[in-house]
């Protein structure tokens, strides 16, 4: 099964396929388990520097960079608060 790819809008989060991302959305991705992806560095939501691609490999490819956590977030997530789209297991299906 493929990841499942969300955008940040007004909203909050949204599912929305990969391959429509276009710059400037910010976006993070999910494991068909529900599981976080995450970048080397821990990151786990970027923004689209440009439209998605295939790499040599042909797997699915974006220049992106980091979107980091708020200060709000970040203490709401450690101190175990709810923050609706704080992540940290409570996305709703």
């Amino acid at each position: 099964m493929a990841r499942q790819c969300e955008v940040l809008t007004g909203q909050g989060w949204r599912v929305r396929a990969f391959e429509t991302l276009e710059p400037g959305m910010a976006f993070r991705l999910f494991e068909a388990d529900g599981t976080p992806v995450k970048d080397a560095d821990g990151t786990w939501r970027w923004r689209a520097l440009g439209p998605p691609g295939r790499d040599e490999a042909g797997r699915p490819t974006i220049d992106a960079e980091p979107v980091p956590e708020t200060e709000a977030e970040r203490a709401v997530r450690t101190e175990g608060m709810y923050w609706p789209q704080g992540g940290g297991g409570n996305r709703f299906r």
